[in-house]
């Protein structure tokens, strides 16, 4: 065995997790619009019945702020602006990091939408128009959050904080997928497919990042 087989199987090695979540990311994202485009919502849920008889205003106003706040414009905004700040910081690798990583995510849903053209639920508490599958707002939270967690891990060397910002992320991607849901502007199968989209194009950016560091 060469050197070079051996280096790319010690990476392969010190990264199964990275790599193992990449491939089972795409199997998912595949399965779901199989299944979507085969059998359209058959057999998928739509909270919104459950919502109406046992959510409140409260609960729905907040629902709708979370949505509202955390969408992918805003969060296609933070990521330009962190981008553009880690440029005049002379951090090139990290500014393309983040810009191509999350750029790359939010298009590739979007275009998807324009591909598989799946319907969104008939009851909305806010309606949105457009097609459904997969969900822009899960892509866009889901890649958003986890290159951010990837890059505190990296540079913060308090563990408190580190697990800290994983908690807060993991929940925050959490309750914006169901607040898609909660509205009924998707089903479960476009949020679940918005994930696994942001969590491949994640995964596949760190990956890309952990490369470069054998080169530094």
């Amino acid at each position: 065995m060469s050197n070079q087989q051996i280096t790319s199987l010690s990476f392969f090695t010190k990264h199964r997790t990275l790599f193992l979540a990449n491939i089972v990311s795409v199997f998912v994202f595949c399965v779901l619009a199989f299944v979507r485009t085969s059998l359209g919502n058959l057999g998928d849920l739509n909270v919104f019945p459950i919502a109406s008889v046992f959510g409140s205003n409260t609960i729905t106003d907040i629902m709708i702020g979370i949505s509202t706040a955390i969408n992918p414009t805003a969060l296609l905004v933070v990521s330009i602006l962190c981008s553009a700040l880690l440029l005049a910081k002379k951090k090139r690798s990290w500014a393309v990091f983040f810009f191509i990583t999350i750029v790359s995510a939010v298009f590739t849903a979007v275009l998807f939408k324009s591909i598989f053209q799946t319907a969104r639920p008939r009851d909305q508490i806010v309606p949105e128009i457009g097609f459904g599958f997969p969900s822009a707002h899960a892509t866009a939270v889901a890649v958003f959050f986890l290159t951010f967690a990837y890059a505190i891990k990296e540079k913060v060397h308090d563990t408190a904080i580190v697990y800290l910002w994983m908690l807060v992320s993991a929940g925050l991607i959490a309750i914006t997928g169901f607040s898609r849901v909660y509205l009924g502007v998707h089903f479960i199968s476009d949020v679940f497919a918005g994930f696994a989209l942001g969590i491949f194009w994640a995964t596949l950016g760190i990956l890309v990042m952990e490369q470069r560091k054998k080169y530094e």
